[in-house]
């Protein structure tokens, strides 16, 4: 955010965007973030903390999924491991095994592929997405690269 408002960067992708002078906002799409795990539930699973719980990371998908996350697992101890950037996360759990939360497109194929599984009966997390811009920014390579990101986002 500071960056663009200082005129570093032109635009960003971000969940929880402050509104600052000379900046404009916009939503993208909505994301779901669910619960996967590189191990298979048993099959009479609660869908309460189990296996995964043991080797479950911790991801900081901002403020509003922290505080979510909180009301949603009240009891769960807290975590060994603990990222603050996804992809970092999804490549540890991909080697070391292990379970967290990540947004569904990205983890998809993971799933399809059978590398990861969805935690069920977890609960998931909603989450909007926005475009966050330079009011400046008014070029038109900038306006055909957003007009691209929004076209991907309408696909997602």
């Amino acid at each position: 955010m500071r960056q663009m408002a200082d005129g570093v960067l032109d635009f960003a992708v971000m969940y929880t965007p402050r509104v600052l002078p000379g900046l404009m906002i916009e939503k993208l799409f909505d994301e779901n973030i669910v619960l996967v795990s590189t191990v298979r539930e048993p099959r009479n699973s609660s869908g309460g903390p189990g296996r995964w719980q043991k080797e479950y990371v911790f991801v900081d998908w901002g403020a509003e999924y922290s505080a979510e996350h909180t009301l949603a697992w009240p009891d769960m101890a807290t975590p060994a491991v603990y990222f603050g950037i996804g992809t970092v996360a999804l490549e540890f759990i991909l080697r070391q095994g292990g379970a967290g939360y990540f947004p569904q497109r990205m983890v998809g194929e993971l799933i399809r592929q059978r590398r990861l599984f969805r935690v069920s009966r977890a609960p998931s997390f909603l989450r909007p997405v926005y475009l966050t811009r330079a009011a400046t920014a008014l070029e038109p390579r900038i306006e055909e690269v957003l007009d691209e990101l929004r076209a991907i986002a309408v696909n997602s």
